[in-house]
């Protein structure tokens, strides 16, 4: 049993220093804990496979998942399985869903399936069936059955389209395809409709209606 405890501490110890060395190339390092852990180094094709209360740390962002498989090029690529949950310190952002990819080098997450973001910063939910999220831009790009929830002084501001794009640093929604918003009692719709978050001002493009809450 002693010598089985530390054969479990030399693989971890072994499997930590190849990440810390092979992610110098990175600003950030990435730290990880899991129930059970498979490294396969064959040749180019270096993975960390983990499973069972997996969590991984890299630089501001913790993820939590069923599985994770780290590789790549510097072990640059997550593949991320099963109650998966993201949460980025710096950005104050809170991510789930049922899987996610998120490449280190280009810093693009990727959700092809149900997806549910909470941006504290801005005070805005999303969901959607499929997202791309560029974290260095803070561009979204979102797709079939999204919609956002922004709070409001007036009260929720809520906006469905087919495709989204969400400017984290400008404020700005571009809603493209069945545009919908709905907002203190009012219903504006057209083909396209973008909004200023910040001043709360909506502009209409296309096959224009709405309702006024007289």
């Amino acid at each position: 049993m002693y010598n089985l405890g530390c054969m479990k501490r030399k693989v971890l110890l072994v499997i930590s220093l190849l990440l810390l060395i092979s992610s110098s190339a990175f600003a950030d390092d990435i730290t990880f804990s899991s129930g059970y852990t498979r490294v396969a180094m064959k040749g180019d094709n270096k993975t960390v496979e983990l499973t069972e209360n997996v969590k991984v740390s890299t630089g501001d962002i913790d993820i939590t998942a069923n599985k994770i498989v780290i590789a790549g090029e510097n072990y640059s690529f997550l593949t991320c399985l099963g109650n998966v949950k993201v949460i980025d310190h710096k950005r104050d952002i809170t991510i789930q869903a049922s899987s996610l990819a998120y490449n280190r080098t280009t810093e693009f997450i990727t959700i092809d399936g149900w997806v549910e973001m909470q941006d504290a910063k801005n005070e805005v939910s999303v969901s959607s069936a499929w997202l791309e999220f560029d974290l260095n831009g803070g561009i979204l790009r979102l797709q079939l059955q999204t919609k956002i929830l922004k709070s409001t002084s007036k009260g929720p501001m809520i906006c469905n389209a087919d495709n989204v794009t969400y400017d984290r640093n400008s404020e700005s929604l571009t809603l493209l395809g069945n545009a919908k918003v709905d907002w203190n009692g009012d219903e504006y719709t057209s083909q396209k409709l973008s909004v200023d978050l910040k001043t709360e001002e909506i502009v209409m493009t296309g096959d224009i209606k709405g309702t006024v809450n007289g």
